[in-house]
């Protein structure tokens, strides 16, 4: 099968474990975060410039940020404020500040008209989708109980495998593996695409 995948396997050579692979990079956030009931922000908005859009009582201020591990260091006005992603992508800065989740809305169902179901091996999720380019492989086996199995295959070379678990909400898969940042992919016509340290992810089923 013809290679779809677009990403490097450049964290490989530095970890033995998947987990590892997942987290060895530092998290990034991009887009919009909402704050609505559950921060003393409206929202945040991230860009890929290292900018930030603070929203608050419907004025915006602009400010600038890093990302340093799972933490988001935000500086505006001459104050950093620090917050943390946690294991569902969400980002929390505790006390008064509250927290902020992925506020991009995804659509229910697929261009074929048909929802993704959670409802274990009898949903069109549950299988094979692998990802591979000439210097490896990534295999998602999605089982019942929402849990997936992920295999790294260097050519010629090592495998790792680890177990982890899933959730669905409309077409949006979200990953979550012991130790690493959740991966978040879109699920179409059989094909699930997400990004890796900004470049394009594509598994097909198999």
């Amino acid at each position: 099968m013809p290679a779809k995948v677009k990403f490097s396997f450049t964290c490989l050579v530095t970890t033995t474990l998947l987990a590892a692979f997942l987290a060895s990079c530092d998290a990034k956030v991009d887009g919009t975060y909402s704050g609505k009931d559950t921060g003393f922000f409206e929202k945040l908005t991230f860009t890929s410039k290292g900018t930030v859009e603070i929203t608050f009582m419907g004025m915006t201020k602009e400010g600038t940020y890093v990302v340093e591990d799972k933490r988001v260091k935000i500086t505006t006005g001459g104050d950093t404020l620090i917050f943390t992603i946690d294991d569902k992508g969400c980002i929390e800065g505790g006390g008064l500040l509250g927290k902020y989740c992925k506020s991009d809305s995804v659509s229910s169902s697929s261009s074929s008209g048909r929802s993704v179901s959670s409802s274990g091996t009898d949903g069109p999720l549950a299988g094979i989708y692998k990802a591979g380019d000439a210097n490896g492989s990534l295999t998602l086996h999605f089982q019942s109980g929402q849990k997936v199995h992920l295999t790294m295959a260097e050519t010629g070379g090592n495998k790792e495998s680890l177990d982890g678990t899933y959730a669905i909400s409309g077409n949006q898969v979200t990953i979550t593996v012991p130790g690493g940042m959740p991966l978040v992919l879109i699920h179409k016509d059989g094909v699930l695409e997400g990004s890796f340290e900004g470049h394009s992810i594509q598994f097909l089923k198999q």
